[in-house]
């Protein structure tokens, strides 16, 4: 008995080494650009990332590959959260370039139409520093890395309809922070 439970073990470390390399290599990127989007800062991102990554290799034995994305993915977003609450130096600044962006934001009177395409990176992401955590996953995880509203409900264990209206919250409070100039609220503190 005690052989085939150390050949057992044996095999177990080449197949846990194969399923973490298929992971890496599928949601790696994903997960970065969350983060990347969520915290707004390269080297934050790559911090939470790869203790996103280390979480996954020491949990691989428990995680169902059919869930793996999920949980990802919920990992990814609680992580983030955790990271803004630590290092609450989250304070972003608007320069003259970002007038259009909001210009373009209050053009639209479709709540449940799509970001525009066009938006700049760092202007989406000076609005998204603005919005709660809940609405800002919502608003990355499906306008910009594209994930179905089934997907996030399952990522993030919400309700369907909970995802549609609180993207429509987020999506509303983007454009009321645009066109109510509530963006300058740090620049008059100065």
């Amino acid at each position: 008995m005690r052989f085939i439970n150390e050949h057992r073990h044996k095999a177990i470390g080449p197949m846990k080494s194969t399923r973490f390399k298929w992971l890496l290599s599928k949601y790696k990127d994903p997960v970065y650009t969350y983060a990347y989007y969520f915290l707004g800062n390269r080297f934050d991102a790559e911090d939470v990332s790869q203790e996103v990554l280390i979480r996954c290799w020491q949990h691989l034995d428990s995680i169902k590959l059919g869930t793996a994305k999920a949980w990802l993915f919920r990992t990814t977003k609680n992580m983030c959260i955790d990271f803004t609450r630590r290092h609450q130096t989250r304070q972003k600044h608007f320069d003259t370039r970002d007038q259009e962006f909001l210009a373009n934001l209050q053009d639209s009177d479709n709540d449940n139409s799509s970001i525009d395409e066009n938006m700049v990176k760092e202007e989406l992401d000076l609005l998204l520093a603005k919005l709660p955590d809940t609405y800002r996953t919502l608003v990355i995880m499906r306008e910009i890395q594209g994930f179905s509203y089934k997907e996030i409900s399952e990522f993030l264990d919400i309700p369907l309809n909970s995802v549609k209206v609180y993207l429509h919250r987020a999506r509303k409070g983007l454009r009321h922070l645009a066109k109510n100039k509530e963006y300058h609220h740090d620049q008059s503190k100065k």
